[in-house]
């Protein structure tokens, strides 16, 4: 196992936080998001060695702007991913530093606060540590960021 890191219980319960309260996610039907009125641009990606197909889109609202939204079928790890980079669209994230020094802040930890700036980008940090070492994995981490190059974004990752 080449020095992957396990997914401990934190990153467990933010993984399945992440995929039940999805506040980006439009359900599995794909041509609901692409063809949707205010869809302005979308891109599809399929991972063909666990079967992941992830269609993330531009879209206008009038009282949020644009958004990133995403629809498919994929894993866990995929979904999660993906919830975090349209959380961090949100903000006006660009640039996710993913220190390897950063504790993964999976919910509201007594006495702490975290920031969803801190939530995001400490959860993606992990998700990455997850998988290093296991190539079908990582590429279930790397699928919501080849698809939002895809739509003309960039998401920049440093691992340190």
């Amino acid at each position: 196992m080449s020095g992957a890191a396990p997914l401990n219980e934190n990153l467990y319960r933010a993984v399945r936080a992440l995929c039940s309260g999805s506040r980006h996610f439009y359900g599995g039907d794909e041509t609901l998001l692409q063809g949707h009125p205010k869809t302005l641009l979308w891109r599809k990606r399929e991972n063909r060695t666990c079967g992941d197909s992830l269609t993330l889109a531009l879209t206008k609202h009038p009282d949020h702007g644009i958004a990133l939204c995403y629809a498919g079928s994929f894993c866990a790890l995929c979904h999660a991913t993906t919830e975090l980079i349209c959380r961090g669209h949100a903000l006006g994230l660009t640039v996710f530093s993913l220190r390897s020094d950063i504790p993964t802040p999976s919910g509201p930890i007594p006495g702490d606060i975290v920031t969803e700036q801190q939530y995001i980008t400490g959860n993606l940090a992990a998700l990455h540590s997850a998988v290093s070492g296991r190539p079908s994995r990582t590429r279930c981490v790397q699928l919501p960021t080849e698809a939002l190059a895809d739509l003309g974004g960039s998401l920049h990752v440093e691992q340190t």
